[in-house]
């Protein structure tokens, strides 16, 4: 209150110095602190300035304080958003570095499967060589059995011929035989 006090006084006594005394009143006012504070030094700022003056200084100072309180909970909210966004991007870097440690060992790991599936197509190509290899191979296996089941024909044809003229070579034979 005494600060109030010397406010009222100090004020009292710029107006008088000063014509403009809105212009030295506001900032003088903020050392008052809270405005309830004051209540009993108000009456005498009333007749001292006039009602309309102080009126008008008390809404603009609860303008300003009102926001002064709106900025800080912005600034705060502010602040606990950031805090968030650091949070996020630690994890982020975290997550980053584990991927950088990793990254040789799955690469190590890649370029061996990758060995591994080119080893299996090699594989898989050198078996479809290797049967389209038999089939020829079987494809020529039937061409000779079949010459060779055609000769086997041949020869046993020829044998049921000599067979069935063997008892007339005998015959024959017998009667040279006999002849000489």
């Amino acid at each position: 209150n005494n600060s109030c006090e010397n406010l009222a006084h100090h004020e009292n006594s710029s107006q008088n110095a000063n014509p403009k005394s809105e212009q030295s009143v506001v900032p003088n006012v903020a050392i008052c602190g809270e405005l309830p504070s004051c209540v009993n030094q108000s009456e005498k700022a009333v007749q001292d300035f006039g009602a309309p003056e102080v009126l008008k200084l008390i809404t603009t100072l609860e303008e300003k304080e009102a926001a002064l309180v709106n900025l800080k909970k912005a600034l705060e909210e502010k602040e606990a958003a950031l805090m968030e966004r650091d949070a996020a991007l630690k994890d982020a870097l975290a997550r980053e570095e584990t991927m950088k440690q990793d990254y040789p060992e799955v690469l190590k790991k890649i370029t061996a499967l990758e060995m591994a599936m080119t080893e299996q197509q090699k594989s898989v190509e050198d078996k479809e060589a290797a049967l389209v290899y038999l089939k020829k191979e079987l494809v020529e296996m039937e061409a000779a059995l079949t010459d060779m089941d055609a000769a086997l024909k041949d020869a046993l044809a020829r044998e049921k011929k000599v067979k069935q003229d063997y008892p007339e070579v005998r015959k024959l034979i017998a009667a040279l035989q006999m002849a000489m």
